[in-house]
């Protein structure tokens, strides 16, 4: 059985501030949340489904794909499960502050948005059920997730696999954007010399699911400029 992401049961909401993704399926009374943020669309949805159980999952540690985690589990029953480095207390200083997005957004002009963020979001922490070094594998309503460490971008960066299909990519493969390794704990090395080729074996067939913008089939895209560049 493999999951429909055409069909209702598969959601894609978008963190405003730097249009991070957050991918939500449901089934059987069940959710599975990839990179959760604060949404309350997408809590208003789970909970008219009724939804009892949540299951997420992180491509890795940074605000904006992680914000939602303590909301989630303050209002489901919800697990986590994450590359161990997420959990490292200097990680999570850096990485769980909303001044951290606010400069960025700052440097960008986006100063309204800025104090926006810093009225909304407080520094947070937040534990793991599950933890892992290298690689993970579980179920999931009968659909197999694999997680893969994939360091370089981020320490706690890792590639998550449904179904041995879909490729979710967190930052470190973003269609038309070179990869940031300037961040703590970034590390431009590594990437090129591990995660890239790791990223380069991904099944032409396969569709990847960034921590940014759209899907995309992984034919669609070609290595050029220090970036997957969508090509049709």
């Amino acid at each position: 059985m493999k999951l429909n992401f055409a069909s209702g049961d598969f959601k894609r909401y978008v963190f405003p501030y730097l249009n991070s993704n957050m991918y939500v399926f449901t089934e059987n009374d069940n959710a599975l949340i990839i990179d959760p943020i604060v949404c309350d669309e997408a809590f208003s949805y789970l909970e008219t489904l009724h939804i009892k159980n949540v299951l997420i999952l992180l491509t890795h540690e940074h605000f904006d794909h992680t914000n939602g985690i303590n909301s989630f589990k303050k209002l489901f029953n919800a697990r986590l499960i994450c590359q161990k480095n997420a959990l490292l207390p200097k990680n999570q200083k850096f990485s769980n502050r909303p001044d951290i997005l606010s400069l960025v957004l700052m440097d960008k002009g986006m100063d309204e948005e800025a104090k926006q963020c810093e009225e909304i979001f407080q520094p947070y922490t937040y534990d793991a059920d599950v933890s892992f070094d290298e690689e993970f594998t579980t179920e999931w309503q009968s659909h197999k997730i694999t997680m893969k460490s994939i360091q370089g971008h981020s320490p706690a960066s890792c590639l998550i696999i449904i179904d041995e299909e879909n490729y979710f990519t967190g930052d470190s493969l973003i269609p038309d954007t070179e990869v940031i390794t300037k961040l703590p704990g970034g590390n431009k090395e590594i990437y090129y010399s591990a995660t890239l080729p790791r990223l380069m074996e991904i099944p032409a067939s396969a569709t990847i699911f960034p921590g940014h913008g759209k899907p995309v089939k992984m034919n669609n895209l070609a290595f050029s400029g220090n970036r997957f560049v969508v090509i049709k």
